[in-house]
């Protein structure tokens, strides 16, 4: 059942917050419904189908009976039990979809979108970290270009060639003018 798998997982408790991240993301919202939790979903639907095998009779007549009432008055929206199991175990299928889900190149909008959420973090820490190191930086040092661990290319910093060696960065000689001088 799926409570094994993902029951107790850090994924459960978090599975509405999951739905409506993409739209952090600038993306839609993978459903556009409340998610049922994975271990009462789970429950329920092994409940249901060890009373279907254990007493078929009793199941078909309470199953009945309750699609009776719920059709029997027109102002009643609550689907019998065994409905409303199967409509949450859609909408957590249809989040796993989702989530699943690729254009007719093989890319996820979705994981593209986390990638470059990632990226931008990094490049605002990347700045972050630069502005605290520019702030507390000597006037007498001078700019050096260094080769930059988090965006991976070369740029250029105020900072010490010391600085450097303790940060990570990797110190290069400045480059020539355009006449070698």
């Amino acid at each position: 059942n799926a409570e094994e798998y993902i029951g107790d997982g850090p994924v459960s408790a978090f599975l509405n917050d999951l739905a409506v991240l993409p739209q952090s993301l600038g993306l839609p919202a993978l459903v556009q419904s409340d998610l049922p939790g994975i271990e009462p979903w789970s429950q329920a639907a092994s409940a249901y189908a060890q009373l279907a095998r254990e007493n078929p009779w009793y199941f078909a007549y309470r199953y009945g009976r309750q699609l009776e009432d719920y059709n029997s008055d027109p102002q009643n929206e609550s689907l019998p039990e065994l409905d409303r199991i199967l409509v949450s175990g859609d909408q957590l299928v249809s989040l796993v979809e989702q989530i699943r889900a690729v254009d007719m190149d093989g890319n996820s909008a979705l994981f593209d979108a986390l990638v470059q959420n990632y990226k931008d973090a990094a490049a605002n820490f990347q700045a972050q970290i630069d502005a605290e190191i520019a702030a507390g930086m000597p006037a007498e040092f001078v700019g050096a270009m260094v080769w930059s661990l988090i965006t991976g290319r070369m740029e250029r910093r105020r900072i010490s060639v010391k600085s450097c060696h303790l940060l990570g960065y990797s110190v290069m000689s400045e480059p020539a003018g355009p006449h070698g001088i």
